[in-house]
């Protein structure tokens, strides 16, 4: 039997059926939810005649990591509303992603 369930926190509205879903199944499978956030690295295309400096570079990782929190509020109140009793989430900062 399913003992331990893992979510990717999803970014964005339109995308929590899979907490909602991953919460439910807990429930009904009796089994330990985990929710993951990804605070991800800001995005710096090279772009002729633009230039980032330090100060807007971390104020995109601050706006990433405060939209990895809103995906945890989301899910720890997907997870009150399902009565789940187990439950523990991550944020892991610093991932890079590629275009």
């Amino acid at each position: 039997m399913i003992k331990d369930i893992v979510v990717n926190l999803p970014i964005g509205a339109s995308r929590d059926a899979a907490i909602s879903f991953a919460a439910s199944t807990a429930v009904r499978l009796d089994a330990h939810l985990t929710g993951i956030a990804f605070v991800y690295e800001p995005l710096l295309p090279v772009m002729v005649g633009m230039y980032r400096t330090p100060a807007i570079i971390e104020s995109q990782r601050a706006q990433n990591a405060r939209i990895a929190q809103e995906a945890v509020v989301k899910f720890e109140e997907a997870v009150r509303l399902a009565g789940i009793r187990r439950l523990c989430w991550r944020a892991w900062h610093g991932v890079s992603i590629s275009p």
